[in-house]
């Protein structure tokens, strides 16, 4: 427990210390207030992203009797401008905090004191990640998974260059639309290509992904998983001898092209993309799992479910946490060992940010009245 005393409260010690503090980043001996309120560093976490390196970590002895307390998991409450400072006075100042009222609470960030992982490729990893920071996690990247062209990219350039010829377009990623239209424009093409064809995607943030490159979506279902896709296709019109291009990873289900083959639609599946392992991945999911404080760990895809699981060894995954976008990605993790304790209702990331502080609610609402 880190406390507050009565001359805390005034400010006084505070902008004392400010002072201190701010002589102490810029060289010269340490004083014994200065080594008092210094960083000191708790039980390894699980991996930390750059801008988590300064996240306070404190301890104390027991107060005196009269200071007002604030708990340690309000202390580790941090923004970007605070954390860039090496000391935990200049990051409270930072942060606005003077008096004990001023301490962030679990009422307004429900994740203070939750250690999450998110596994995530890293270019697209940052919207789930200052999600949860948002809310008070500690957050560490941790991508399992990195978006790669595919090894041949010979089907998808012909595919590229019939375009016009295909009824329907569809994507199952936003990574599919990202990599088709690049290859169309290197290809001296642009979106007129497509010509009649609609399109159809997964889910939201594909759909952005379409509408931020000038194209409309034509069909996305409620449920953002592959059955669902096929009956809002269906729901759209016939697809007898309909001619459809599926650009998607290069695992993937074919739940999606054999039904469509099954409905009489003419189904092209081109590799628009891969995903392979990140080279820093094997030390991050090491930290992970050796970590003795308890991480949740995201899944947002069967992939990074599957690289995490061999990157830590079968041995390793028992007991893991996990929190999943979707029912495919929690049948996956359970399937690979993974103790799945969160899924997602919605499948997208702010529906798996939602399902984790359902979560964690839930669990500290159960631990709050066993030890009352």
């Amino acid at each position: 427990m880190a406390y507050v005393g009565p001359s805390l409260r005034s400010g006084f010690w505070v902008k004392r210390g400010v002072r201190r503090a701010m002589r102490s980043t810029h060289g010269g001996p340490r004083t014994r207030a200065q080594e008092a309120c210094a960083v000191r560093p708790s039980p390894p976490t699980s991996v930390r992203m750059q801008a988590d390196r300064a996240a306070p970590q404190w301890r104390s002895t027991a107060p005196p009797p009269h200071s007002q307390v604030a708990s340690a998991e309000c202390v580790e409450y941090r923004s970007v401008v605070a954390d860039s400072y090496p000391n935990p006075l200049l990051r409270l100042a930072a942060l606005g905090v003077t008096t004990a009222s001023h301490w962030p609470t679990k009422r307004d960030f429900p994740l203070l004191g939750r250690k999450i992982a998110v596994t995530r490729d890293a270019r697209h990893a940052s919207s789930l990640v200052n999600a949860l920071r948002n809310l008070g996690a500690s957050v560490a990247s941790c991508p399992t998974i990195e978006i790669a062209p595919p090894d041949d990219p010979s089907n998808l350039d012909a595919a590229v260059s019939r375009l016009s010829s295909y009824d329907w377009v569809v994507f199952t990623s936003a990574n599919g639309v990202e990599r088709l239209i690049e290859r169309l424009l290197a290809s001296g093409r642009d979106v007129r290509d497509f010509g009649n064809a609609r399109f159809a995607c997964i889910g939201p943030a594909t759909a952005e992904s379409l509408r931020a490159r000038g194209l409309r979506v034509d069909v996305m279902p409620e449920s953002y998983v592959a059955e669902s896709l096929l009956e809002a296709l269906s729901a759209a019109g016939p697809m007898d001898d309909a001619r459809v291009l599926l650009a998607r990873a290069a695992v993937a289900r074919d739940v999606l092209p054999d039904s469509l083959r099954e409905a009489g639609a003419s189904v092209d599946v081109v590799e628009a993309y891969r995903t392979i392992v990140p080279a820093e991945a094997a030390e991050a999911v090491r930290r992970v799992v050796d970590s003795p404080d308890e991480v949740l760990v995201t899944l947002t895809s069967s992939s990074t479910a599957s690289h995490f699981a061999s990157l830590a060894g079968d041995s390793r995954i028992a007991g893991v946490e996990a929190a999943c976008i979707g029912p495919i990605t929690s049948a996956t993790a359970r399937g690979l060992g993974f103790s799945v304790v969160v899924e997602a209702t919605t499948f997208t990331t702010t529906g798996l940010v939602e399902a984790i502080v359902n979560w964690a609610t839930a669990v500290d609402g159960g631990q709050t009245g066993q030890s009352a």
